[in-house]
């Protein structure tokens, strides 16, 4: 953070718990943003952004266990001490249990103004032993969520290659 003091985002595979854990240069404290009973918090990314104030905002995959939505991204952001505001952005889900390896790849960044953009590959297909998937750029300006098209292909590609990261003014 600005004052040069850690904060770290993790889970507990055991009960499915997000915590965000700061540490003001004397002692550790530490936040409980969430608990699911149906989670993927350990099987795909967690990550942590601070905005230009300081303020932690997060995305998490949940599982939501459907066909083809199988794993959606919920982003979360505190709102006071302790207290967090987490939201399921919008057509954002993604993989099932015969894609379990694409629905757990996804990309988050905050822009210079704390404004959330995710970058996640969606329309999975599968070729040889190789799946593809288009990229899907969400974002959310003025406390609404956007979605496009941000690349389309028919190519086939690793999973650990068709990813991709958000940076931006």
């Amino acid at each position: 953070d600005s004052q040069n003091q850690p904060r770290i985002l993790y889970s507990r595979s055991s009960n499915c718990v997000l915590k965000y854990a700061s540490f003001d240069g004397v002692s550790w404290s530490t936040e409980t943003i969430t608990t699911q009973v149906n989670c993927a918090l350990t099987s795909g990314p967690i990550q942590l952004a601070l905005d230009a104030s300081g303020t932690p905002h997060v995305t998490y995959l949940q599982y939501v266990g459907t066909a083809y939505m199988g794993y959606v991204v919920n982003y979360a952001h505190r709102t006071g001490l302790g207290a967090w505001d987490i939201e399921t952005i919008p057509n954002s889900g993604g993989g099932d249990a015969n894609h379990n390896e694409w629905s757990t790849y996804f990309s988050f960044a905050l822009d210079r103004f704390g404004n959330p953009h995710v970058l996640r590959p969606m329309d999975y297909g599968t070729s040889s032993s190789y799946e593809y998937a288009n990229l899907t750029y969400f974002s959310k300006i003025g406390g609404v969520w956007s979605s496009e098209l941000f690349e389309q292909t028919t190519q086939v590609c690793d999973p650990s290659t068709c990813r991709g990261t958000y940076y931006g003014g």
